[in-house]
């Protein structure tokens, strides 16, 4: 009876340790990208492999950001406005 408890101890373990894993390396490889709307893994991609890194994505002009392949107007306005967003203003009395 003990040896089937201990199996089933160790099951929990094993896959709370392989979704924890999972959960971590998530994390890990995300990017700011991932929170524009409309920008999936191939975008993304081209976006990186034209501009080198998330900073220089996030320096980049609208007409620049056009330039990459596979980007549209709206699509480069939207990753502009994400990155140039303004925190907002405090109200005040």
């Amino acid at each position: 009876m003990l040896s089937f408890f201990m199996g089933v101890r160790d099951e929990t373990h094993r896959r709370a340790i392989g979704y924890y894993r999972k959960r971590r390396k998530k994390q890990l490889t995300a990017s700011e990208l991932d929170r524009v709307s409309r920008i999936g893994p191939q975008r993304k991609k081209a976006l990186f492999r034209f501009f080198g890194d998330i900073q220089a994505i996030a320096d980049a002009e609208c007409t620049d950001l056009v330039q990459v392949p596979g980007i549209a107007a709206s699509i480069a306005q939207d990753i502009y406005d994400h990155f140039h967003k303004k925190p907002p203003e405090e109200a005040g009395p």
